[in-house]
């Protein structure tokens, strides 16, 4: 490590930006990644995510979990679910899963690296630039989704926490842009992801003898109904309901178990909760019910969502979304990693 290393003193945020960070290089039991952070691009509850720039130039996203001042049992269980995400991305790599590049342990602080993602997660672009989601771009969005998600339920590891905001775009608004103008069939063939699903900190390996679980995590409004109700569940079906509620958020501009609008129900407002519609399966489409009759352009994509947010017996697997008639002309080729990661 240099001596310039100014890793220890990353404790608060003023001293974020413009020092030195060394981690080991994932892989490596020698090898450091040395990077200078630039700017904050992102903050939770407990960390903050930096964009630095390695020796290479490369732009990386630096996790930073900030450890002091909690009580021992949420550091505890905050360092548990960080080794634990360390230890699957250390294991499993696939173009469409996030890339852990580095990490380091301090006494207050754990420090993960990532590749850059230019275009933030799909949260930011379904709110800021919807024009951008096409039908084809979020066929293929889905298709990727999938892919990823079946390479971990073959790896017997469920995600347990998949919604928008842990769907990186991969892509900047212009290099989006550019895609969305390419037909179907040279879309298919574009050999990069546009996304990355990441933050597996809630990720658990099964047994798929006995993959039955049983901790409540997650967000309400992606969890399946078995998850809330507190029954045992299988963590492959509860990941394909929220890729479910993932893709009507696309399709719809909001969230399928949020309150529906007064326009859609008399003028009544609806006095349940969020958790008693999920627990019914109460869901309905309003942007799609009344569009054009003669515009089946959506038809094969709700479908998917109806597969998905039904009954856990009933739920697509991860193949059968990838065959389905929205997304099987989506991916053509096999995903390769860009070239700057």
């Amino acid at each position: 490590m240099s001596s310039s290393d100014s890793t220890s003193e990353l404790n608060t945020e003023d001293n974020l930006i413009g020092k030195t960070i060394s981690t080991q290089k994932v892989g490596s039991s020698s090898e450091e990644i040395h990077l200078t952070t630039k700017k904050l691009i992102g903050r939770g509850a407990f960390s903050v995510v930096v964009l630095a720039e390695d020796d290479s130039s490369h732009l990386r996203a630096v996790k930073i979990t900030q450890l002091k001042d909690i009580d021992e049992s949420s550091r505890s269980r905050m360092k548990k679910a960080i080794f634990r995400e360390i230890d699957i991305l250390s294991e499993l790599r696939t173009p469409g899963l996030t890339i852990l590049l580095g990490y380091r342990n301090l006494d207050d602080s754990m420090v993960l690296v990532f590749p850059f993602a230019s275009g933030g997660d799909l949260f930011e672009l379904a709110s800021n630039k919807y024009n951008l989601l096409t039908p084809l771009i979020i066929g293929r969005i889905t298709a990727e989704l999938a892919t990823v998600v079946d390479f971990l339920h073959r790896s017997n590891v469920v995600h347990r926490d998949i919604k928008l905001e842990n769907v990186l775009v991969s892509k900047s608004p212009e290099e989006l842009e550019s895609l969305a103008s390419y037909t179907a069939s040279e879309l298919s063939q574009y050999p990069f992801p546009l996304i990355m699903l990441t933050d597996l900190g809630l990720a658990r390996r099964i047994d798929p003898q006995d993959p039955l679980l049983s901790t409540r995590c997650g967000s309400e409004d992606y969890a399946a109904p078995e998850l809330l109700m507190g029954r045992q569940y299988d963590g492959r079906q509860t990941d394909i309901w929220s890729i479910g509620v993932l893709l009507y958020a696309l399709l719809e501009r909001r969230l399928p178990f949020d309150p529906l609008p007064p326009e859609f129900t008399g003028g009544r407002v609806s006095k349940s909760k969020v958790a008693h519609r999920i627990a019914r399966i109460e869901w309905s489409w309003v942007r799609l019910k009344y569009s054009d009759q003669q515009d089946h352009t959506w038809d094969d994509a709700k479908r998917i969502v109806e597969s998905c947010l039904c009954r856990r017996d009933s739920r697509l697997k991860p193949a059968d979304i990838l065959n389905s008639e929205f997304c099987k002309n989506s991916l053509s080729v096999p995903l390769q990693y860009a070239e700057d990661i």
